[in-house]
């Protein structure tokens, strides 16, 4: 009898010490699947969770009787979480309470089916399971997590203030995935929560060595740098601090603290920075976007012609992006400040011989570029080169109409009194004038809208004869322009006209 009690003790044992390798290697397996997950690896995150997934369930369906029954399910229930399994998670869960032996266990488990049921859409069962699990004892990386995604599920059901509560006090914890801690900072700028934010995302960003950011962080860097811009520049100069950046971090770290100054409306620091990110890699994903903003902030802030003039290189550079709209945008822009330099050049090189130049560099400054302090130079040194011109109207309307923007200290510029004398010169037009018509929204009828299509004629044709005077691979007149077809055909072919006709 002694030797029976003694066999069965054994068994007992020798079951329990397999019991306890088989939980062991299963946690030991989801201990490596958390930091593959943890440092990007998620394929090979996915193929050890899968293999958690099926350890455990060898335990529940051998052993349902055994102590470690409850952690098993646990532990399967995570497991499911990660691999986006919430329907089988949730279901998990719920058979928790047939193992558990203790209130923290039950706990846990409602806290893991009210994650899943967020994943599902289920949103007021996911608050309800939440709170349960946070009214009872949790672990504190559980109640971390918990909070997140209570906080998370306020939030999806319009509920800022709590969830602003809730994601406050969740902090950073190892149960989240980068991509989680990715949604919690975001969903942390969303309630308003800037700093706790920031310092998640620079969490982030320290984590990535090469800047080698998916699109989500850096969307969420781009929102944060519009949101709180001096948070976020913050928390980037500190990053920028540590010795041995890879020059393509460097050079994203000043792209986002560019855009911070920005927002912040400090040009001078916005250029500074975008030049530093130049700098650090030019031909980088950062640094081609860093020469488009620049370019573009350049191009709108400009005072002088040769402001415009020197942001060639930058959109150059900023047409090799991988952003596919910015490419092209920079390519366009490219396009417009090549012919507004050409134009440049020839009322610079010829004078009141070429003074129509000045002021279809005028229409582009201000039409396609945006570069509305320039716009009004151009037109005010039109009026100074041809006073008496047929188009002087044209110039006055353009002037008057950027008022606002002061031209640079190159023309006479001298703010009201020079709108006034302006609004004089238009008032001294003769009555007939179609373009004075057309500025004063007056009737009219088909004589005067045949003197105006004769004067815009007119003004085509000037811009051809001073075309012939240049190089004929700089571009003038716009596709959609009618020009004198005579002219154009006395012109050499042109291999590469990219607006249509050469000037």
């Amino acid at each position: 009898m002694k030797r029976r009690h003694l066999a069965i003790g054994l068994l007992s044992l020798a079951a329990s010490c397999v019991y306890f390798n088989s939980v062991y290697d299963a946690q030991h397996a989801f201990s490596e699947a958390v930091r593959l997950r943890r440092d990007g690896n998620q394929v090979t995150a996915r193929v050890q969770f899968d293999s958690v997934i099926a350890m455990t369930e060898r335990i529940l369906s051998n052993h349902p009787d055994s102590k470690y029954a409850a952690p098993a399910s646990l532990m399967k229930t995570r497991a499911e979480l990660a691999n986006r399994l919430p329907a089988a998670a949730a279901n998990t869960a719920m058979g928790v309470s047939a193992f558990a032996e203790s209130e923290r266990d039950l706990d846990t488990a409602a806290g893991l089916e009210g994650v899943a049921r967020r994943q599902l859409g289920e949103l007021p069962a996911a608050d309800s399971l939440l709170s349960r699990a946070l009214a009872g004892e949790i672990s504190d990386e559980d109640r971390a997590l918990f909070l997140f995604h209570r906080g998370m599920t306020r939030l999806e059901s319009g509920r800022a203030d709590l969830a602003a509560q809730d994601l406050a006090a969740t902090g950073i914890q190892s149960e989240l995935s980068e991509e989680g801690r990715l949604d919690l900072a975001q969903a942390l700028s969303d309630v308003g929560q800037y700093e706790a934010s920031a310092r998640l995302t620079g969490a982030l960003i320290r984590k990535n060595r090469f800047a080698n950011f998916g699109q989500g962080l850096h969307l969420h860097l781009d929102t944060l740098a519009r949101r709180a811009p001096s948070v976020l520049d913050s928390t980037l100069a500190v990053e920028l601090d540590e010795p041995d950046q890879p020059d393509t971090k460097q050079s994203a770290l000043y792209y986002f603290r560019g855009r911070s100054q920005e927002q912040s409306a400090d040009t001078v620091a916005a250029l500074e920075m975008y030049d530093s990110a130049r700098a650090s890699a030019e031909r980088g994903r950062y640094g081609t976007l860093a020469s488009y903003r620049a370019a573009r902030l350049r191009i709108l802030q400009a005072l002088d012609p040769s402001d415009i003039v020197g942001t060639q290189s930058y959109l150059a550079s900023a047409a090799t992006t991988l952003d596919r709209t910015i490419s092209s945008d920079a390519r366009r822009l490219n396009e417009r400040v090549t012919l507004f330099s050409n134009l440049v050049v020839a009322y610079e090189s010829r004078g009141s011989t070429a003074a129509e130049a000045a002021l279809r560099a005028a229409e582009v400054a201000g039409g396609d570029l945006s570069a509305f302090h320039v716009a009004r130079g151009l037109y005010l040194r039109y009026l100074e080169l041809a006073p008496d011109s047929p188009w002087a109207a044209k110039a006055i309307y353009g002037a008057l109409l950027y008022s606002g923007s002061p031209a640079g200290e190159w023309v006479d510029d001298r703010g009201i009194s020079t709108d006034d004398r302006l609004r004089g010169l238009l008032a001294a037009l003769p009555e007939a004038n179609p373009y004075r018509i057309s500025i004063e929204n007056r009737p009219r009828d088909a004589d005067t809208d045949s003197l105006y299509v004769q004067a815009e004629s007119d003004l085509r044709r000037r811009l051809v004869e001073i075309r012939m005077l240049f190089d004929t691979t700089a571009v003038i007149v716009q596709p959609q322009d009618a020009v004198d077809e005579e002219a154009v055909q006395q012109q050499p072919e042109q291999e590469a006209e990219d607006d249509g006709v050469a000037f």
